[in-house]
């Protein structure tokens, strides 16, 4: 899709509910999850979800063109009409059948999901539309770029969406920027590739100078989706010098060219409309015109069933090639939504939800608790120094130990060997001889002990003193150990017990709606989430089964046909449409006298066909100097820059010829493979063009 602006993709990809021809309306539902999506005020979360908009058929014109007179030709629904401009918003016309409605009706709003509109009969879409128009195009806001949507539901009909544009016009009586803000809502609404563009011009007008066919070539240089459509055709008919022939055929050089070519119809005037006339009445009225005039237009290039054929056939085309991107897209929005809903934290408010996100979030802590004491947690969170259990555990049994330490008494001290003294000489205790190499006697301990050898006494209580140093050293190391191993079995080992315990106390009932209150933007935001996935399911449903809808019947229905009338004329119209592009030649005349041999080459008179010039085939009975015996050899001949696809036809036997661009050598191009002129049982050759694109 080219590159569009941030307005455009918040209107135009809510506003295109179009598609002409489809068996469905995917556009209207996939438009109502975007506005539920925004209606809290919040950034939407499904901005940057929403999947390219359907196929859709966009009527673009100058002031006056014609284009809503065109809208009530094809749908039957009265548009306002005003002296000046009549379309003062984009339109958006949706047509639905559906078998169960007994009775048409219709809905009005400006809300693409139609939550506000009530039900209303057809004949009031004119009065609620003019109401709708006067609210929103006051002051200044003459023109109006907020899009206004009509759905119309029918039993049966044909199914299809147009958009309706305020007209291109230069008058600034009621609105300064007028040509600016008309010019812009064109561009915004045909510059998506999805979208067909109908460029609505009078015939009367020069179609050379029509800012909506250079506007329409800005955005589709290749012609590949737009259709001109000549309106107020009944005026040219009755002028004397009218060349709307040549200008509808393209048939002189001059002349404006679009790969689709014109359309002419006559729309009712407000005098017709007064009249009472009907829709079969006008196409009555529109035969007559076309068909009265010695100059006729080819049966292809004129008629209101026809042109809705002709825009089937586009629209089916831009489907085909639209329509794969267009699920892809889907598929990605979907993924990035559901992603969006996994990263939103958890939200419960029924109880039971509750209660198990309570138990959950347990389970989660506990686990943590124990990875942390089994020292399997590293961080680099100056915040979790704190919490890394192990580490802090084993920090504070070293603590315990030095505090213990300095707590034992100072044995090998002298105030301790005076307390011993004294303790030995109450209890009268001696001790053995003390070992000058008995460990962890600080110097000036082994000193006294060497200078008391020869006073038994002193030496049994100094013994003491090292006995009871050792002891307690040892009786502290033992004290610690078990300590720590109580500290880790009965504290840390069951800390999460512990804490579980009395978190279920303190929170586990009814105060569990304070530990889970309800986050109301959350809530929001998972709802619009939760909407814009439900709008995208039903979406995807719709596009794997769109189809185009079967063409319009081309007769101008005067009667209750029969099924094998319908059929008929069906078959009529195929055969009108098939001759409209074929060349058939026969050159029965040209090969009288000629030689019967390999180069002899007869040129068929040149035509004109899907609006390309100067055609001609030229034919080889016998073959050209390149064809096997007994062959005979077929060429078409076109103006340089033309790229065509078509078939040759000779003695029973087709080429194919697909996209073929032919040069300024003035070659034909063909096939050599065709049987030798006496095996025809008609002296004719012909060519079938299938698709045609100009330079």
């Amino acid at each position: 899709m080219l590159g569009a602006s941030p307005r455009r993709e918040a209107r135009i990809r809510a506003a295109h509910s179009g598609n002409v021809g489809w068996s469905g309306d995917p556009a209207q539902n996939h438009g109502r999850g975007f506005q539920e999506a925004g209606a809290h005020g919040e950034r939407s979360p499904c901005v940057s979800s929403r999947p390219d908009p359907p196929p859709g058929v966009v009527v673009v014109g100058e002031q006056s063109a014609g284009k809503s007179s065109l809208l009530e030709n094809i749908s039957g629904i009265q548009f306002p009409r005003a002296q000046n401009t009549c379309t003062r918003m984009p339109c958006v016309l949706t047509m639905l059948t559906d078998p169960t409605v007994n009775e048409s009706f219709a809905l009005v709003s400006m809300d693409s999901s139609f939550t506000d509109a009530k039900r209303c009969a057809v004949a009031d879409v004119e009065g609620q539309i003019k109401e709708l128009t006067d609210q929103h195009t006051t002051g200044a806001a003459f023109i109006s770029t907020e899009a206004l949507y009509i759905r119309v539901v029918r039993r049966d009909g044909l199914q299809l969406s147009l958009i309706d544009l305020p007209g291109v016009t230069h008058n600034a009586e009621k609105m300064s920027n007028i040509h600016e803000v008309t010019v812009s809502l064109v561009k915004e609404y045909i510059e998506p590739e999805e979208m067909v563009i109908l460029c609505v011009i009078p015939a009367m007008s020069d179609f050379g100078n029509a800012e909506v066919v250079k506007l329409a070539r800005e955005y589709d240089p290749e012609g590949i989706r737009t259709l001109g459509v000549v309106t107020k055709c009944d005026d040219a008919a009755n002028a004397e010098a009218s060349d709307i022939v040549e200008k509808v055929t393209m048939s002189r050089d001059s002349d404006v060219r679009l790969a689709f070519g014109f359309h002419c119809v006559v729309n009712r005037s407000q005098k017709n409309i007064d009249e009472g006339m009907s829709r079969e009445d006008l196409w009555q009225k529109e035969e007559k015109t076309f068909t009265a005039s010695d100059r006729k237009l080819p049966a292809n290039n004129w008629g209101t069933l026809r042109l809705m054929e002709k825009v089937a056939k586009i629209q089916e085309a831009r489907v085909d090639e639209c329509l794969p991107k267009i699920k892809e897209s889907v598929r990605q929005r979907t993924i990035q939504l559901r992603e969006e809903l996994r990263s939103l934290p958890a939200q419960a408010e029924a109880e039971g939800d509750q209660f198990k996100l309570f138990n959950s979030t347990v389970r989660l802590i506990k686990d943590d608790l124990q990875r942390r004491i089994r020292a399997e947690f590293m961080s680099s969170d100056e915040s979790d120094s704190a919490l890394t259990i192990a580490p802090q555990v084993a920090k504070r049994i070293q603590q315990f130990r030095r505090d213990l330490a300095q707590r034992n008494p100072e044995w090998l001290g002298p105030d301790m060997i005076e307390e011993v003294k004294y303790t030995v000489a109450l209890l009268g205790t001696a001790g053995a001889k003390l070992k000058e190499e008995e460990p962890q006697l600080t110097p000036e301990f082994v000193d006294l002990v060497k200078q008391a050898q020869e006073e038994p006494e002193k030496l049994a209580v100094l013994e003491l003193c090292a006995s009871l140093h050792v002891y307690t050293g040892f009786l502290i190391e033992g004290f610690v150990e078990h300590a720590a191993k109580l500290l880790k079995f009965n504290m840390v080992e069951h800390l999460g017990e512990t804490l579980e315990d009395t978190w279920r106390e303190e929170l586990g009932g009814s105060a569990l709606h304070e530990l889970f209150p309800k986050d109301e933007g959350i809530a929001r935001q998972r709802e619009a989430l939760m909407a814009c996935m439900r709008t995208l399911q039903d979406f995807k449903e719709q596009l794997s089964t769109l189809k185009v809808a079967a063409p319009v019947p081309t007769h101008v229905p005067a009667k209750r046909k029969t099924m094998s009338d319908s059929l008929q004329d069906r078959e009529k119209a195929r055969k009108e449409e098939l001759a409209a592009r074929t060349f058939v030649w026969n050159f029965a005349a040209a090969l009288e006298g000629k030689e019967a041999k390999k180069g002899t080459r007869l040129d068929s008179p040149k035509f004109t066909k899907m609006m390309v010039p100067d055609m001609y085939l030229s034919f080889y009975p016998y073959g050209d100097d390149k064809s096997a015996d007994g062959k005979s050899a077929l060429f078409l001949h076109s103006p340089a820059g033309w790229t065509l696809s078509y078939r040759l036809r000779a003695g029973g036997v087709e080429v194919m010829v697909e996209g073929w661009k032919f040069d300024a050598t003035e070659a034909g191009y063909g096939g050599r493979i065709f049987p030798a002129v006496k095996a025809f049982s008609t002296q004719e050759v012909s060519v079938e063009l299938l698709k045609a694109v100009p330079p």
